[in-house]
């Protein structure tokens, strides 16, 4: 009998997806649990599950318990029912970082509020020596504030409003089954507007990686044109307190401090230079370009909301 290596379970058989984009494109959606928000101050992945995907069929999906080497806060413990107890015997991140680097290679990898994903795998990739993502990095939050505007963009409202009919559960491969369910949804909304293309998608929520002084950031396409070449654009942004708002801004530099790494950009809606940290920028378009096949919709919300 063929053994199954630890965390890796069996695709689903008959599980299958219909795609609007390019059927043969494969995706590997990822979402991780962790410690805290922040990993440039010492929290780290507790839960990680990866499924890809290509035609719409499941091809492999891993899914395990990460030992983060620091007590899991009871605030976590209580939304994920995931407790420092579990996790004492799983393995820590280097000890699965190449299968989760081989997962994700060769593919689009998927994720909600993407920024935030992408900065604990930078984090944890670095530490242990493996390799970086390369990206483009699909943001299915990005999708949905385009698709959904007048919806909560988190996964378990859109999972209710939307009737995904995914789990409910604040665990990783809950999140990951909803968000593949997710992503299926917005391509057929778009598909609806002649935008369902691959090359669509990433001008909507593609995320790149761009270097800074020390260390590097997960840009939105049209924000790190922007910053490469000049110009403005419309970019929602999530506070401190969670509230997002929508300013016009003229990306000037990268700036890297205390293990993070800021966008200075002149804020017309300051009327001056602003700092902003690069993993709570949510979305970026062009100011000046109309978006074709989206006439009647109002694509950025004004009303501030909270993300997860």
């Amino acid at each position: 009998m063929p053994v199954t290596p630890r965390g890796f379970l069996a695709p689903a058989r008959g599980l299958c997806y219909t795609w609007a984009v390019d059927a043969l494109r494969t995706y590997a959606v990822v979402d991780l649990e962790t410690t805290g928000l922040d990993p440039a101050a010492g929290d780290h992945i507790c839960e990680i599950a990866i499924v890809r995907l290509r035609g719409g069929e499941v091809q492999e999906a891993f899914e395990t318990l990460v030992n983060p080497q620091r007590s899991i806060p009871a605030e976590v413990q209580a939304m994920t029912k995931i407790s420092s107890e579990m996790v004492r015997g799983a393995p820590a991140f280097a000890q699965i970082a190449t299968q989760v680097v081989k997962l994700l290679a060769n593919a689009t990898p998927v994720a909600h509020n993407a920024a935030f994903d992408l900065s604990f795998l930078d984090a944890e990739l670095r530490a242990c020596g493996a390799p970086l993502l390369a990206g483009p990095v699909l943001d299915t939050l990005a999708l949905a504030r385009r698709c959904f505007p007048g919806k909560g963009h988190s996964l378990r409202e859109l999972n209710k409003a939307l009737r995904l009919g995914a789990s409910a559960a604040h665990r990783a491969r809950a999140d990951v089954e909803t968000t593949i369910a997710l992503l299926q949804r917005c391509e057929q909304e778009l598909a609806r507007t002649g935008r369902a293309s691959h090359e669509a998608l990433l001008e909507i929520a593609g995320l790149v990686p761009v270097r800074a002084e020390r260390g590097r950031a997960w840009l939105p396409l049209s924000l790190a044109r922007a910053l490469d070449a000049g110009g403005e654009v419309r970019m929602a942004y999530r506070a401190r307190s969670g509230d997002i708002t929508t300013r016009v801004v003229k990306p000037l530099r990268l700036e890297a401090a205390q293990n993070r790494v800021y966008l200075v950009a002149y804020c017309k809606l300051r009327g001056a230079e602003r700092t902003f940290r690069t993993d709570r920028i949510i979305q970026a378009e062009p100011c000046a370009e109309s978006k074709p096949g989206l006439a009647g919709r109002t694509p950025w919300p004004t009303s501030g909301g909270r993300t997860w």
